[in-house]
């Protein structure tokens, strides 16, 4: 028994021996890891799902009044402040409630934001007889187009109408029905404007024959008309008429030339020509107001864009010298 006990003693002993020399190489191991500074790190990267993420846009945009219906702001056209605007969520050309609304500031510029993606019906809200909205013509929830191939300008109408100026005639288009009627006028169209009575101005044409027409849009008749004043064989290269039915018109030349009056005011007498004594550089450019009785002449200046302001009524400059905008 006690020889047992002693060799069981002996064992113990002998066990617990090499453990400790076991822990002891594992420290004696570690520290010389430490000593040499390389200590093997295992990096294992993490993957976090963030979900589905949307980013929100804005809308902006002027409302101004478009004098010569070319859907964009020129230099000449004012901008229309404190206009309401709103985006018509379900097309039906009416301000209803829930309907984002924004107010337009001193320059006429308006914003929506926070919006999500897609496509959004913008509106001027037509609550006042001095805001009115031409394009678009009539909200539908189901529309129709009409393809009207060379076109060169777009007049609207109020009734639901526009005319479309080709290089031979003009296309009236029925817009609630898309539909489009033909009225041919001549070659080499250049420029259409409406007169007072309903009817169209167009000139254009070529040397030696008729240069200008009067066209009905309802019965499709088209008439010559003489802008010279005097009978003489014209081509024209700018024609302007405002909302009282009068304005200019300006030959085309490579000279400097005398700017012809128009006045169709009144319908009785029809349109009326006369040639003033105003010059004005050849290339030049006119513009007018459907709502004025004021003119803008442009041309190339030496520096920038020389413009003057004429008086339809008068037949007449309103600027002493031309100014000029670089």
């Amino acid at each position: 028994m006690l020889l047992e006990k002693c060799h069981r003693q002996n064992r113990d002993r002998d066990k617990s021996y090499r453990e400790l020399n076991k822990m002891t190489k594992r420290r004696s191991s570690n520290k010389q890891t430490l000593k040499s500074g390389r200590i093997r790190v295992r990096r294992r990267p993490i993957v976090e799902h963030l979900g589905d993420r949307r980013v929100l846009a804005a809308i902006t945009g002027v409302v101004f009044d478009d004098l010569d219906h070319s859907f964009r702001q020129e230099a000449s056209e004012q901008s229309l402040p404190k206009r309401l605007v709103y985006i018509d969520a379900n097309n039906n050309s009416v301000l209803e409630k829930g309907e984002k609304i924004a107010v337009a500031d001193g320059a006429g510029a308006f914003r929506f934001d926070d919006l999500t993606d897609g496509d959004y019906q913008v509106r001027l809200f037509n609550g006042t007889s001095v805001q009115t909205q031409l394009f678009p013509f009539k909200a539908t929830i189901e529309t129709q187009t009409a393809s009207i191939d060379d076109a060169l300008a777009l007049l609207a109408a109020g009734d639901r109408s526009a005319y479309v100026l080709t290089e031979t005639g003009v296309e009236v288009a029925d817009l609630a029905a898309a539909e489009t009627e033909t009225i041919s006028v001549g070659t080499h169209l250049t420029k259409l404007q409406t007169l007072p009575d309903g009817n169209l101005l167009v000139i254009g044409g070529e040397a030696g024959g008729d240069s200008a027409w009067i066209v009905d849009p309802v019965s499709g008749i088209v008439s010559a008309v003489d802008l010279s004043g005097n009978g003489s064989s014209e081509l024209w290269s700018d024609v302007a008429i405002d909302g009282n039915g009068r304005g200019v018109a300006l030959a085309d030349s490579s000279d400097p030339v005398a700017v012809r009056s128009l006045d169709a005011s009144d319908p009785d007498l029809g349109l009326v020509v006369s040639t003033t004594t105003t010059i004005v550089p050849a290339g030049t450019t006119v513009i007018t107001s459907d709502t004025g009785p004021r003119s803008v002449f442009a041309w190339a200046g030496e520096d920038g864009l020389k413009l003057s302001l004429w008086s339809n009524e008068t037949a007449s400059m309103i600027s002493s010298e031309p100014i000029e905008v670089a």
